[in-house]
């Protein structure tokens, strides 16, 4: 069964959640008390790695308040790395 949560706290806590969906946790996102999103892992199923290492890496101080193009950015050259 999905954790409720709000959509404020997945804005709060974005890649800390995300970071839970890639171990296998569903959430149902409610606005004012409705449910309206599932956030749950893709049908593929098991723990992705890389997802984990990427969400971890963009949840450190490093890139507190970047910009979403300078995330873009990190992510398109972690892409050419990999």
């Amino acid at each position: 069964m999905p954790t409720e949560i709000t959509y404020e706290d997945l804005d709060a806590r974005y890649f800390e959640i995300m970071k839970d969906v890639c171990h296998g946790k569903s959430f149902t996102i409610t606005v004012d008390g409705r449910p309206v999103a599932e956030v749950r892992p893709s049908l593929r199923g098991g723990t992705d790695v890389e997802a984990i290492k990427v969400l971890e890496e963009l949840s450190s101080p490093r890139f507190e308040g970047a910009s979403d193009e300078v995330i873009r950015e990190w992510l398109k050259e972690e892409q050419r790395h990999n």
